[in-house]
């Protein structure tokens, strides 16, 4: 039952981070390097670091136009420099809206709270607890998003999510999304 608490209290630990309104440390790989910075400066981090293919992600991906637009910003008020094809991108955007990628739907992410689940259900598989459970597993069978559930709602944070089954839900989202390394 020890093992059980320090699981529970570093799944804490986890979620705690979440709720903190620290800035939180952006990390993306590009071109096989990882990028690390701040939420407003890691747009142009990406794009100082691969230009082209940024631009090029952002006349497609909502998400990476609204990061080149952040990276624009970023670079105006620091007097940094921008790629003239950037610039062109923002001003053909300002002329015409329609310019700007779709977002694809879907509900809302909360990416923040999803890297938590995944981090805090990795935290228990690498301590020996299974990630779900079954149908015909015993009813007293405890797995990591019983676990993850629990403290998210000890915490308050679990208001969009009923119980541990939608817990599961998540984390079957997330799997799919990014596949666990099998080597």
């Amino acid at each position: 039952m020890d093992d059980l608490e320090a699981i529970k209290d570093k799944v804490r630990f986890i979620f705690n981070g979440y709720k903190s309104t620290d800035p939180a440390m952006e990390v993306y790989e590009i071109e096989g390097e990882l990028i690390l910075g701040l939420p407003h400066e890691i747009g142009y981090k990406i794009l100082d670091h691969a230009p082209d293919s940024f631009i090029a992600r952002a006349e497609i991906s909502h998400e990476y136009f609204e990061l080149l637009l952040e990276a624009i910003a970023h670079a105006d008020l620091n007097g940094l420099n921008v790629p003239a094809k950037a610039r062109e991108l923002d001003a053909r955007f300002k002329l015409d809206p329609d310019v700007k990628p779709r977002n694809k739907g879907g509900r809302p992410k909360d990416m923040k709270l999803a890297t938590c689940i995944r981090v805090a259900i990795l935290e228990c598989m690498r301590a020996g607890i299974k990630p779900t459970k079954n149908i015909i597993a015993p009813g007293n069978t405890i797995c990591a998003a019983d676990i993850v559930w629990d403290i998210m709602f000890e915490l308050d944070l679990a208001e969009n999510y009923k119980d541990s089954f939608a817990i599961m839900q998540a984390w079957t989202r997330e799997i799919r999304r990014y596949p666990l390394d099998k080597t």
